[in-house]
Protein backbone atom coordinates (compact mmCIF):
# COMPACT_ATOMS: atom_id res chain seq x y z
CA UNK A 1 0.00 0.00 0.00
CA UNK A 2 1.33 3.48 -1.00
CA UNK A 3 2.13 5.90 1.69
CA UNK A 4 0.89 8.53 -0.46
CA UNK A 5 -2.40 7.16 -0.40
CA UNK A 6 -2.65 6.06 3.25
CA UNK A 7 -2.13 9.91 4.40
CA UNK A 8 -4.30 10.98 2.14
CA UNK A 9 -7.03 8.21 3.02
CA UNK A 10 -6.65 8.75 6.35
CA UNK A 11 -7.44 5.54 7.85
CA UNK A 12 -6.97 5.52 11.27
CA UNK A 13 -4.78 2.13 11.50
CA UNK A 14 -2.17 3.38 9.39
CA UNK A 15 -2.15 7.25 11.12
CA UNK A 16 -1.90 5.32 14.40
CA UNK A 17 1.34 3.37 12.46
CA UNK A 18 3.03 6.05 11.22
CA UNK A 19 2.70 7.37 14.67
CA UNK A 20 4.16 4.88 16.06
CA UNK A 21 7.74 5.66 14.28
CA UNK A 22 8.32 8.66 16.50
CA UNK A 23 7.92 6.46 19.66
CA UNK A 24 10.39 4.89 21.60
CA UNK A 25 10.79 1.13 22.13
CA UNK A 26 10.82 -0.76 25.24
CA UNK A 27 12.77 -4.14 25.75
CA UNK A 28 10.89 -6.92 24.41
CA UNK A 29 8.86 -8.60 26.71
CA UNK A 30 10.66 -12.19 26.59
CA UNK A 31 11.31 -14.68 23.70
CA UNK A 32 8.52 -16.19 21.78
CA UNK A 33 6.88 -19.65 22.19
CA UNK A 34 8.94 -22.79 21.22
CA UNK A 35 6.49 -23.58 18.32
CA UNK A 36 6.27 -20.08 16.79
CA UNK A 37 8.30 -19.36 13.27
CA UNK A 38 10.79 -17.04 14.70
CA UNK A 39 13.42 -16.35 17.61
CA UNK A 40 13.83 -14.33 20.20
CA UNK A 41 13.53 -10.34 19.64
CA UNK A 42 16.04 -7.76 21.00
CA UNK A 43 13.32 -4.94 20.42
CA UNK A 44 9.77 -4.80 20.65
CA UNK A 45 8.68 -3.54 16.71
CA UNK A 46 7.34 -0.54 15.68
CA UNK A 47 3.90 -1.39 15.24
CA UNK A 48 4.23 -4.25 18.46
CA UNK A 49 3.13 -7.22 16.15
CA UNK A 50 5.74 -10.19 16.40
CA UNK A 51 4.71 -11.78 13.54
CA UNK A 52 3.42 -12.11 10.73
CA UNK A 53 6.02 -8.78 9.40
CA UNK A 54 6.67 -7.60 6.35
CA UNK A 55 9.63 -9.33 5.96
CA UNK A 56 8.09 -12.32 6.53
CA UNK A 57 4.75 -12.22 5.94
CA UNK A 58 2.06 -15.11 6.09
CA UNK A 59 0.58 -16.84 2.89
CA UNK A 60 -2.59 -18.08 3.30
CA UNK A 61 -5.73 -19.91 1.93
CA UNK A 62 -9.48 -19.55 2.81
CA UNK A 63 -10.41 -21.53 5.60
CA UNK A 64 -6.89 -22.19 7.34
CA UNK A 65 -6.05 -21.09 10.56
CA UNK A 66 -3.05 -18.94 11.00
CA UNK A 67 -0.67 -17.41 14.03
CA UNK A 68 -0.13 -13.80 14.89
CA UNK A 69 2.23 -13.13 18.13
CA UNK A 70 1.29 -9.82 19.08
CA UNK A 71 3.84 -8.37 21.94
CA UNK A 72 2.32 -6.64 25.36
CA UNK A 73 4.12 -3.39 26.72
CA UNK A 74 3.46 -1.88 29.64
CA UNK A 75 0.96 0.83 28.73
CA UNK A 76 -1.33 -1.61 27.31
CA UNK A 77 -3.88 -3.41 29.22
CA UNK A 78 -3.23 -6.99 30.49
CA UNK A 79 -6.85 -8.37 28.99
CA UNK A 80 -7.64 -8.03 25.59
CA UNK A 81 -10.10 -9.40 23.32
CA UNK A 82 -8.61 -9.09 19.73
CA UNK A 83 -10.37 -8.80 16.43
CA UNK A 84 -8.57 -9.43 13.49
CA UNK A 85 -9.24 -7.59 9.81
CA UNK A 86 -7.11 -7.81 6.49
CA UNK A 87 -7.36 -4.02 4.91
CA UNK A 88 -5.61 -2.82 0.82
CA UNK A 89 -6.91 0.29 -0.67
CA UNK A 90 -6.30 -1.78 -3.63
CA UNK A 91 -9.46 -4.60 -2.95
CA UNK A 92 -13.05 -3.64 -3.22
CA UNK A 93 -14.19 -3.10 0.05
CA UNK A 94 -10.86 -1.74 1.69
CA UNK A 95 -11.66 -3.96 5.32
CA UNK A 96 -12.22 -7.32 5.70
CA UNK A 97 -13.06 -8.94 9.04
CA UNK A 98 -11.29 -12.08 10.08
CA UNK A 99 -12.70 -15.51 12.20
CA UNK A 100 -10.87 -15.41 15.50
CA UNK A 101 -10.25 -19.29 16.12
CA UNK A 102 -8.51 -19.32 19.12
CA UNK A 103 -6.53 -16.20 21.80
CA UNK A 104 -4.17 -16.92 24.65
CA UNK A 105 -2.00 -14.85 26.62
CA UNK A 106 1.23 -16.35 27.13
CA UNK A 107 2.07 -14.34 30.33
CA UNK A 108 5.74 -15.76 30.95
CA UNK A 109 6.79 -14.27 27.74
CA UNK A 110 4.64 -11.63 27.73
CA UNK A 111 2.69 -11.97 24.19
CA UNK A 112 -0.31 -12.82 22.82
CA UNK A 113 -1.33 -15.73 20.05
CA UNK A 114 -4.02 -14.92 18.01
CA UNK A 115 -5.30 -17.48 15.56
CA UNK A 116 -7.55 -16.25 12.94
CA UNK A 117 -8.79 -17.59 9.65
CA UNK A 118 -9.90 -15.65 6.22
CA UNK A 119 -13.26 -16.04 5.05
CA UNK A 120 -14.13 -17.41 1.78
CA UNK A 121 -14.57 -14.50 -0.60
CA UNK A 122 -11.49 -12.33 0.28
CA UNK A 123 -10.00 -11.33 -3.20
CA UNK A 124 -6.31 -12.57 -3.40
CA UNK A 125 -3.56 -10.00 -2.69
CA UNK A 126 -1.46 -8.38 -0.56
CA UNK A 127 -2.86 -7.12 2.98
CA UNK A 128 -1.81 -4.95 6.13
CA UNK A 129 -2.92 -7.25 8.92
CA UNK A 130 -4.92 -4.94 11.76
CA UNK A 131 -5.83 -6.08 15.22
CA UNK A 132 -8.27 -4.05 17.43
CA UNK A 133 -9.37 -4.00 20.55
CA UNK A 134 -9.08 -2.58 24.08
CA UNK A 135 -9.11 0.21 22.61
CA UNK A 136 -5.86 -0.43 20.53
CA UNK A 137 -5.07 -0.79 17.02
CA UNK A 138 -2.31 -2.29 15.99
CA UNK A 139 -1.36 -2.52 12.17
CA UNK A 140 1.42 -4.13 10.45
CA UNK A 141 1.64 -3.64 6.54
CA UNK A 142 1.86 -5.76 3.56
CA UNK A 143 2.12 -8.67 6.34
CA UNK A 144 -0.56 -10.87 5.01
CA UNK A 145 -1.32 -12.37 1.40
CA UNK A 146 -3.84 -14.29 0.19
CA UNK A 147 -3.76 -16.68 -2.06
CA UNK A 148 -7.84 -18.09 -2.25
CA UNK A 149 -8.89 -21.40 -2.45
CA UNK A 150 -5.59 -23.11 -2.83
CA UNK A 151 -2.30 -22.56 -2.78
CA UNK A 152 -0.36 -22.82 -6.29
CA UNK A 153 1.78 -25.16 -7.65
CA UNK A 154 4.19 -22.69 -8.72
CA UNK A 155 5.95 -19.56 -7.73
CA UNK A 156 6.81 -16.96 -9.71
CA UNK A 157 9.52 -14.75 -7.99
CA UNK A 158 11.77 -11.89 -8.25
CA UNK A 159 14.39 -11.59 -6.64
CA UNK A 160 16.52 -8.58 -6.02
CA UNK A 161 19.28 -7.65 -3.23
CA UNK A 162 22.78 -5.08 -1.84
CA UNK A 163 20.74 -2.52 -2.13
CA UNK A 164 22.76 0.05 -0.20
CA UNK A 165 19.79 2.38 0.75
CA UNK A 166 21.22 5.08 2.41
CA UNK A 167 19.94 8.91 3.14
CA UNK A 168 23.20 10.50 3.55
CA UNK A 169 24.37 13.48 0.81
CA UNK A 170 26.35 11.38 -1.08
CA UNK A 171 25.70 11.18 -4.82
CA UNK A 172 25.98 6.97 -4.22
CA UNK A 173 22.70 7.16 -2.14
CA UNK A 174 21.13 9.85 -4.12
CA UNK A 175 21.11 7.29 -7.01
CA UNK A 176 20.42 3.67 -4.60
CA UNK A 177 17.14 5.44 -3.71
CA UNK A 178 16.43 6.28 -7.00
CA UNK A 179 17.46 2.78 -7.88
CA UNK A 180 15.36 1.22 -5.04
CA UNK A 181 12.01 3.23 -6.23
CA UNK A 182 12.48 2.52 -9.65
CA UNK A 183 12.76 -1.30 -8.71
CA UNK A 184 9.74 -1.08 -6.35
CA UNK A 185 7.77 0.15 -9.57
CA UNK A 186 9.00 -2.08 -11.67
CA UNK A 187 8.26 -5.05 -9.79
CA UNK A 188 4.59 -3.83 -8.79
CA UNK A 189 4.27 -4.38 -12.85
CA UNK A 190 5.50 -7.15 -13.15
CA UNK A 191 3.39 -8.85 -10.19
CA UNK A 192 5.51 -11.54 -8.93
CA UNK A 193 4.41 -14.07 -6.93
CA UNK A 194 6.72 -13.89 -4.24
CA UNK A 195 9.70 -10.98 -3.97
CA UNK A 196 13.28 -11.85 -2.64
CA UNK A 197 15.82 -9.72 -0.98
CA UNK A 198 19.30 -11.02 0.57
CA UNK A 199 20.44 -8.34 2.51
CA UNK A 200 23.01 -5.17 2.40
CA UNK A 201 18.97 -3.67 2.50
CA UNK A 202 20.59 -0.30 3.64
CA UNK A 203 24.18 1.27 3.12
CA UNK A 204 26.42 0.54 6.69
CA UNK A 205 25.46 3.22 9.40
CA UNK A 206 27.76 5.54 10.77
CA UNK A 207 26.33 6.77 13.82
CA UNK A 208 24.15 4.41 16.34
CA UNK A 209 21.25 7.22 16.18
CA UNK A 210 21.55 6.61 12.23
CA UNK A 211 17.94 5.37 11.57
CA UNK A 212 16.91 7.22 8.85
CA UNK A 213 17.81 4.59 6.02
CA UNK A 214 15.91 2.16 7.56
CA UNK A 215 12.56 4.11 8.31
CA UNK A 216 12.80 5.55 4.68
CA UNK A 217 13.39 1.79 3.13
CA UNK A 218 10.75 0.61 5.24
CA UNK A 219 8.43 3.41 4.06
CA UNK A 220 9.34 2.68 0.11
CA UNK A 221 9.01 -1.44 0.75
CA UNK A 222 5.37 -0.49 1.75
CA UNK A 223 4.83 0.48 -1.67
CA UNK A 224 5.24 -3.17 -2.89
CA UNK A 225 1.92 -4.76 -4.17
CA UNK A 226 3.38 -8.44 -4.02
CA UNK A 227 4.77 -9.72 -0.89
CA UNK A 228 8.54 -9.73 0.66
CA UNK A 229 10.60 -12.16 1.93
CA UNK A 230 14.26 -10.40 3.11
CA UNK A 231 17.53 -11.56 5.18
CA UNK A 232 19.99 -9.09 6.54
CA UNK A 233 23.41 -8.53 5.35
CA UNK A 234 26.25 -7.50 6.81
CA UNK A 235 25.31 -3.55 6.05
CA UNK A 236 22.14 -3.66 7.98
CA UNK A 237 24.46 -5.20 10.58
CA UNK A 238 26.59 -2.26 11.29
CA UNK A 239 23.18 -1.13 13.13
CA UNK A 240 23.53 -4.42 15.67
CA UNK A 241 26.50 -4.02 15.95
CA UNK A 242 26.35 -0.16 17.67
CA UNK A 243 23.67 -1.94 19.88
CA UNK A 244 20.68 -1.04 17.63
CA UNK A 245 17.88 -3.15 16.43
CA UNK A 246 16.71 -1.47 13.40
CA UNK A 247 15.98 -4.49 11.26
CA UNK A 248 14.01 -6.48 14.14
CA UNK A 249 11.89 -2.75 14.62
CA UNK A 250 10.89 -2.45 11.00
CA UNK A 251 11.30 -5.19 8.76
CA UNK A 252 11.06 -8.79 10.74
CA UNK A 253 13.30 -11.04 13.05
CA UNK A 254 16.46 -11.61 12.17
CA UNK A 255 16.23 -15.29 11.22
CA UNK A 256 12.73 -17.31 10.23
CA UNK A 257 11.08 -20.25 8.33
CA UNK A 258 8.30 -18.93 6.10
CA UNK A 259 5.85 -20.79 4.55
CA UNK A 260 4.01 -20.85 1.50
CA UNK A 261 2.06 -23.90 0.76
CA UNK A 262 4.19 -26.89 -0.40
CA UNK A 263 6.95 -23.97 -0.27
CA UNK A 264 9.51 -23.21 2.29
CA UNK A 265 11.83 -20.50 2.67
CA UNK A 266 14.73 -20.83 5.62
CA UNK A 267 16.06 -17.53 6.63
CA UNK A 268 19.65 -17.46 7.99
CA UNK A 269 21.09 -14.23 9.27
CA UNK A 270 24.54 -14.32 8.48
CA UNK A 271 25.20 -10.46 9.74
CA UNK A 272 29.43 -10.24 8.85
CA UNK A 273 29.91 -13.73 8.79
CA UNK A 274 28.89 -14.99 11.93
CA UNK A 275 26.74 -17.84 12.81
CA UNK A 276 25.52 -18.59 16.22
CA UNK A 277 25.53 -22.02 16.78
CA UNK A 278 21.78 -21.45 18.81
CA UNK A 279 20.84 -20.25 14.97
CA UNK A 280 21.75 -23.33 13.47
CA UNK A 281 20.31 -25.51 16.24
CA UNK A 282 16.72 -23.59 15.57
CA UNK A 283 16.61 -23.62 12.10
CA UNK A 284 17.54 -27.04 11.75
CA UNK A 285 14.78 -27.62 14.46
CA UNK A 286 12.00 -25.81 12.40
CA UNK A 287 13.88 -27.27 8.90
CA UNK A 288 13.04 -30.57 10.78
CA UNK A 289 9.10 -29.79 11.37
CA UNK A 290 8.62 -28.76 8.17
CA UNK A 291 10.55 -32.03 6.11
CA UNK A 292 7.81 -32.54 3.89
CA UNK A 293 7.55 -29.69 2.15
CA UNK A 294 8.11 -30.53 -1.45
CA UNK A 295 10.17 -27.47 -2.16
CA UNK A 296 12.66 -25.76 0.36
CA UNK A 297 14.79 -22.47 -0.37
CA UNK A 298 17.65 -21.00 1.48
CA UNK A 299 18.05 -17.34 1.64
CA UNK A 300 21.45 -15.54 3.46
CA UNK A 301 23.56 -12.87 2.34
CA UNK A 302 26.63 -14.66 1.50
CA UNK A 303 27.41 -17.43 -0.18
CA UNK A 304 27.63 -20.36 1.94
CA UNK A 305 30.44 -22.68 -0.18
CA UNK A 306 32.75 -20.05 -0.92
CA UNK A 307 32.32 -17.62 2.65
CA UNK A 308 33.49 -18.27 6.05
CA UNK A 309 30.62 -18.26 8.05
CA UNK A 310 30.21 -19.53 11.93
CA UNK A 311 30.81 -18.76 15.42
CA UNK A 312 33.64 -18.57 17.55
CA UNK A 313 34.07 -21.06 20.51
CA UNK A 314 35.69 -21.21 23.72
CA UNK A 315 38.80 -23.04 23.77
CA UNK A 316 38.22 -24.18 20.33
CA UNK A 317 38.44 -21.17 18.01
CA UNK A 318 36.45 -20.49 14.97
CA UNK A 319 33.81 -23.30 14.11
CA UNK A 320 32.59 -22.98 10.28
CA UNK A 321 29.28 -23.99 9.94
CA UNK A 322 29.41 -24.89 6.10
CA UNK A 323 29.31 -28.34 6.64
CA UNK A 324 26.10 -27.94 8.45
CA UNK A 325 24.59 -25.88 6.24
CA UNK A 326 25.70 -28.76 3.26
CA UNK A 327 24.41 -31.57 5.17
CA UNK A 328 20.99 -29.42 5.62
CA UNK A 329 20.61 -29.34 2.13
CA UNK A 330 21.34 -33.29 1.17
CA UNK A 331 19.51 -34.60 3.99
CA UNK A 332 16.58 -32.29 3.43
CA UNK A 333 16.72 -31.98 -0.25
CA UNK A 334 16.96 -28.25 -0.91
CA UNK A 335 16.27 -27.36 -4.52
CA UNK A 336 17.79 -23.51 -4.16
CA UNK A 337 20.00 -21.33 -2.27
CA UNK A 338 19.74 -17.64 -2.87
CA UNK A 339 22.45 -15.05 -1.81
CA UNK A 340 24.03 -11.42 -2.65
CA UNK A 341 26.84 -9.72 -1.05
CA UNK A 342 29.29 -10.32 -3.86
CA UNK A 343 27.78 -8.37 -6.69
CA UNK A 344 28.30 -10.20 -9.20
CA UNK A 345 26.27 -12.35 -11.40
CA UNK A 346 26.59 -16.39 -10.89
CA UNK A 347 24.51 -19.20 -11.04
CA UNK A 348 26.00 -22.87 -10.36
CA UNK A 349 25.88 -26.02 -9.26
CA UNK A 350 27.46 -25.36 -5.60
CA UNK A 351 30.15 -27.81 -4.55
CA UNK A 352 29.01 -31.62 -2.91
CA UNK A 353 24.67 -31.10 -2.92
CA UNK A 354 22.26 -31.22 -5.95
CA UNK A 355 20.93 -27.72 -6.09
CA UNK A 356 21.11 -24.52 -7.85
CA UNK A 357 22.67 -22.10 -6.71
CA UNK A 358 22.55 -18.15 -7.35
CA UNK A 359 24.64 -15.59 -5.95
CA UNK A 360 23.79 -11.91 -8.39
CA UNK A 361 24.07 -8.80 -8.70
CA UNK A 362 20.56 -8.19 -9.14
CA UNK A 363 19.44 -4.54 -7.25
CA UNK A 364 23.01 -3.21 -7.81
CA UNK A 365 24.45 -0.51 -10.02
CA UNK A 366 27.88 -0.73 -10.57
CA UNK A 367 29.83 1.44 -13.41
CA UNK A 368 28.76 3.64 -15.78
CA UNK A 369 25.64 2.80 -17.79
CA UNK A 370 25.00 -0.10 -15.18
CA UNK A 371 21.55 0.85 -14.03
CA UNK A 372 20.92 -2.01 -11.70
CA UNK A 373 18.95 -5.40 -12.23
CA UNK A 374 16.37 -8.02 -11.12
CA UNK A 375 16.48 -11.62 -11.46
CA UNK A 376 13.29 -13.31 -12.53
CA UNK A 377 12.91 -17.22 -10.88
CA UNK A 378 10.22 -19.69 -11.29
CA UNK A 379 10.09 -22.39 -8.85
CA UNK A 380 7.42 -25.57 -9.50
CA UNK A 381 6.12 -28.61 -7.67
CA UNK A 382 8.14 -30.77 -7.46
CA UNK A 383 11.75 -29.63 -7.17
CA UNK A 384 11.28 -27.47 -10.44
CA UNK A 385 14.00 -24.51 -10.52
CA UNK A 386 14.43 -22.10 -13.62
CA UNK A 387 16.60 -18.93 -13.44
CA UNK A 388 16.11 -15.87 -15.83
CA UNK A 389 19.76 -13.97 -16.31
CA UNK A 390 19.83 -10.83 -14.87
CA UNK A 391 19.61 -7.37 -17.15
CA UNK A 392 19.77 -4.03 -16.67
CA UNK A 393 16.99 -2.28 -14.86
CA UNK A 394 16.39 0.03 -17.81
CA UNK A 395 16.72 -2.09 -20.96
CA UNK A 396 15.18 -5.90 -19.53
CA UNK A 397 11.41 -6.88 -20.84
CA UNK A 398 9.50 -3.33 -19.73
CA UNK A 399 8.53 -0.66 -22.08
CA UNK A 400 8.14 2.68 -19.98
CA UNK A 401 5.21 4.41 -20.77
CA UNK A 402 6.17 7.77 -19.36
CA UNK A 403 9.24 9.60 -18.44
CA UNK A 404 11.34 7.27 -15.71
CA UNK A 405 13.24 10.19 -14.58
CA UNK A 406 11.28 10.77 -11.07
CA UNK A 407 9.06 13.39 -12.75
CA UNK A 408 6.23 11.05 -12.06
CA UNK A 409 4.92 9.40 -8.56
CA UNK A 410 4.50 6.46 -10.05
CA UNK A 411 5.21 4.13 -13.04
CA UNK A 412 3.34 2.48 -16.23
CA UNK A 413 5.08 0.14 -18.21
CA UNK A 414 4.17 -2.70 -19.95
CA UNK A 415 5.97 -6.21 -19.77
CA UNK A 416 7.31 -7.73 -22.97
Amino acid sequence: MYVRDLLVKGAKPVLFLFLLLATSLPACPSAASPEAPFPSYHVVPVNKILWPRIATPSFVIYGQAFDIYVAKTEEMPSEVDWRVSLGSLFSEEYAYSLTKVAQEFISGEGIWRVSAEVAKGVPKGLYNLTLTGGGITLTEPNSVYVFGPEYPTELTMIHFTDTHYGVRRFPTHYNSQKLFRDLVSTINGLRPDVVLHTGDTVDGIVDPAEEEPFLQCYIDLIGLRAPLIMVQGNNDHVAREKGQYYWEKYYGPFYAVVEVGDFLFVLLDSDTGTVSSEQIIWLEEKIETFREKEVKIFMDHHPYYAEEIGYFETGVGFVDVGQNLTEWFDAYEFALSIAGHWHTDDLQEPPQVPMTSIVTNAGTADGEGDYGHYRWLRAGLPDQIECTPTDSLMDFNVTYLQKNDGSSSGVALVAS
